[in-house]
């Protein structure tokens, strides 16, 4: 069933997958459609089909694997990153009608060190206020599915931003709410000059701290109205700005997260380009239908752009305020018609199959393959199926390999044994 959290686009899970598909059980047609979980996460498991019960009492899929491990994960049954029996990866469908929060992620030092801590404080697992819901890492890649993916990745070169700036301030004037903006632009340059990484995390901790509704924000939202209406003609850079202003501040009036998000890489990403997110790259998607694939964890520090929790001070331990000059993942293809997506994290790896050919990939561990077009007939060592479109099968490890024939597109969520330095055990 698709979490329906307020950012989600009605039906849009629905008619990617087919309302009909295995993967879906029936709702409200007006209902957002925001993540489909397709993963043994406790926080809203898959279900393994039984076709003799109704889906709702279907085994949830984390505890299908823990009631036999070793066969459902193999070598993975050891922990990736700790002695747990887990799914190391969590696959899902997301689709964005409205903008998520600005937000990071943890290194996995960074989790173990934070979920012990609340642990230690006694902060309920589901409480509003808890950063940490596990001591995992989350790492995440996400593949555009839709024709076009609006997002935010990374802070984009400083020279990008005090362009954009810039601009906005020059649109004002001088004087009044114009000069919160020219004091960012002298900052700006003066991180030029001085290095960016701490220059642009202590802009950052300055805005949430400030909070709502500063004279920065205000002006920036101002600025963007004063360039639209003027009809002006912009570059890329600061087109997109416009844009941004705009969609932020009709959801976030005021919120600090609209000047935030100016100091960060827009991304408009064609349907097949993805992207891929290390620990502490800061980002918020705001509008598209993907695929997501990560580490098995719930672990969210937000920074603006939210009515939930924001706990600045743990935001800013796990802020990675490197430019990030590049956040799209190139595709490795492997054969014709079957292309790799392969961050180099032992977590996962991705697998996007079109061609009408039959291919066969090697398994390291567990898989989750998903037919997103058409109907595939799918074999390992052990066993086969066939898949029909919008369905999704769990392969365990026995199978060794997967050799896949069908027409359309499939798509496999996977391990990447090859990643082995990060491989406890290996």
């Amino acid at each position: 069933m698709p979490r329906d959290y307020a950012w989600g686009a009605p039906g849009a899970i629905s008619r990617l997958l087919g309302a009909d598909g295995a993967c879906l059980a029936e709702r409200d047609s007006t209902a957002p459609e925001a993540e489909l979980w397709l993963g043994a996460h406790h926080g809203s498991p898959a279900r393994v089909l039984e076709r003799e019960r109704p889906f709702a009492q279907c085994t949830p899929l984390n505890e299908w694997i823990a009631a036999d491990p070793e066969r459902a994960l193999g070598r993975y049954a050891r922990g990736l990153h700790n002695d747990r029996p887990v799914l190391p990866f969590l696959f899902k469908v997301l689709a964005a009608a409205e903008p998520l929060s600005l937000q990071t992620h943890p290194s996995l030092e960074q989790a173990v060190a934070g979920f012990a801590a609340e642990q230690e404080r006694g902060v309920p697992i589901d409480a509003p206020e808890r950063s940490y819901r596990d001591p995992l890492h989350k790492p995440e890649l996400l593949l555009a599915v839709s024709d076009r993916f609006r997002a935010l990745a990374g802070f984009r070169p400083v020279d990008e931003s005090l362009h954009i700036f810039t601009v906005l301030a020059e649109s004002l004037g001088e004087g009044g709410d114009a000069d919160a903006i020219w004091n960012i632009v002298r900052e700006l340059e003066a991180i030029e000059t001085a290095g960016t990484e701490w220059g642009l995390k202590a802009i950052v901790r300055r805005l949430l701290e400030w909070g709502p509704n500063t004279p920065l924000v205000t002006a920036v939202t101002n600025a963007a109205t004063v360039l639209r209406e003027r009809s002006t003609e912009l570059d890329e850079h600061a087109a997109l700005a416009v844009d941004t202003i705009e969609r932020l501040a009709s959801h976030y009036p005021g919120d600090p997260g609209v000047a935030i998000a100016l100091l960060l890489n827009r991304l408009e990403l064609a349907e097949g380009e993805a992207i891929f997110l290390t620990a502490g790259t800061l980002h918020a998607y705001l509008e598209g239908v993907g695929l997501e694939i990560m580490a098995g964890s719930d672990n969210v520090l937000r920074g603006g752009l939210t009515p939930k929790h924001i706990d600045i001070l743990e935001l800013l331990n796990t802020l990675d305020a490197r430019v990030l000059t590049e956040p799209r993942v190139a595709p490795r293809e492997l054969e014709e018609g079957l292309i790799e997506l392969a961050p180099g994290v032992p977590d996962f790896r991705l697998l996007v199959m079109t061609s009408e050919q039959e291919r066969t990939v090697a398994l390291d561990g567990p898989a989750i393959a998903l037919a997103l077009e058409g109907d595939w007939r799918l074999d390992g060592v052990a066993s086969g199926t066939v898949l029909g479109e919008s369905s999704a099968s769990y392969v365990t490890p026995d199978e060794q390999c997967i050799r896949m024939l069908g027409e359309g597109q499939l798509v496999i969520a996977t391990t990447d044994g090859r990643a082995r330095e990060h491989f406890v055990g290996a």
